[in-house]
């Protein structure tokens, strides 16, 4: 594999920031289409402006269909009608035999037309040659240690971190590996409230803290600007196929 000093950098988008892609060197992935019944593809919002980068449509709704041969035809027109490099399924749905078979469909259809193609962890095994996206949202192990699985799994080069800001807090001892979500002023009120000492988690590239609530022990993990770098530098120095990260998430912390 050619060496790269960065893995290529990816930012999802909606059709209102093109003037962010304008002046940032990302690649875009255009969030502006899902996949409904039939199944078909529809566009969401008016996304005619768009142009190259990934086109990336979310399921919508699910259920058995006789053929997704017209579907695939659809992206293949829409990612070439738009020069857009590939296409990004961002199927927010459990594995299915109807997704699963539209995910095998959709490599065939898109190699075919030399568009690439990305998947999440979950469709991994769907595919010979996708792109396989792996959360850096964690609670326990490590990050380097499931990138470095995933890469054994599906070589390196095929490999994307797909940033998932933690923002989490675990009551313990948890059994779960998520905890509640908070949004970014329940974190803001714990840290004021509390005024807790915040440690690094070099395991998790987060950080932490832990405070006391009616007897018992909280430990909240989260995001910021220090952690975004930390695991943008992780999959630059695993060599990883690129980095993922949606702009109105990074876009707090900069």
């Amino acid at each position: 594999m050619e060496h790269r000093d960065t893995s290529p950098f990816l930012c999802a988008v909606t059709a209102k920031d093109q003037r962010v892609v304008r002046e940032h060197s990302f690649v875009p992935v255009w969030m502006c289409y899902q996949i409904r019944s039939g199944p078909r593809l529809y566009r969401c919002g008016s996304p005619s402006q768009i142009q190259n980068g990934i086109l990336s449509a979310y399921d919508d709704s699910i259920q058995q269909w006789a053929s997704s041969a017209a579907v695939c035809r659809q992206i293949v027109r829409e990612c070439l009608a738009r020069g857009a490099e590939g296409f990004l399924a961002n199927w927010v749905h459990p594995p299915s035999e109807a997704l699963c078979q539209l995910t095998g469909d959709l490599e065939c259809a898109l190699s075919e037309s030399g568009l690439t193609f990305y998947v999440p962890e979950a469709y991994g095994d769907c595919c010979e040659s996708a792109f396989v996206l792996i959360s850096s949202a964690l609670s326990e192990g490590t990050l380097r240690h499931k990138l470095e699985q995933a890469a054994e799994q599906y070589g390196s080069e095929r490999i994307l971190l797909a940033y998932e800001q933690m923002r989490m807090d675990f009551s313990l001892p948890s059994p779960q590996k998520r905890g509640r979500p908070l949004s970014l002023s329940q974190l803001s009120a714990l840290k004021n409230r509390y005024a807790p000492p915040i440690h690094p988690s070099e395991e998790l590239c987060a950080r932490y803290f832990t405070y006391e609530q009616q007897g018992h022990t909280h430990l909240v993990l989260f995001d910021d600007a220090s952690t975004l770098q930390q695991k943008r530098s992780l999959a630059n120095e695993l060599q990883l196929g690129g980095f993922l990260a949606a702009w109105q998430e990074i876009k707090r912390e900069q």
